[in-house]
């Protein structure tokens, strides 16, 4: 499947709207502490199986994040370049890993 971000992100949002409606942040993050529950417990895969499974999970994560931003009217490709410029401008201050 090759499809662009922004193709995907307008049909996450437009299931999201559908599957969702305005459900609230509150339940919104109780989605989101469960799948990345989920994802972590497929953190180190062995198998074929194991890494569709992490892959599937992690797609949930992204999925959840979409609603949120959809829910709350955030724009996603701006928050990932706001803060793609603030780990650029900390790696140059020579803070690789620290906040």
């Amino acid at each position: 499947m090759n499809i662009k971000f922004e193709e995907l992100e307008l049909l996450a949002k437009s299931l999201d709207a559908e599957l969702y409606g305005n459900i609230g942040n509150r339940a919104l993050f109780e989605y989101l502490d469960e799948e990345i529950e989920e994802l972590r417990q497929r953190n180190c895969p062995n198998t074929t199986k194991e890494k569709l499974n992490q892959v599937e999970e992690f797609g949930d994560v992204l999925f959840c994040l979409v609603a949120y931003a959809r829910q709350n009217n955030i724009n996603i490709n701006y928050a990932l370049a706001i803060t793609i410029c603030k780990l650029q401008d900390r790696i140059k201050r020579g803070h690789n890993g620290d906040k």
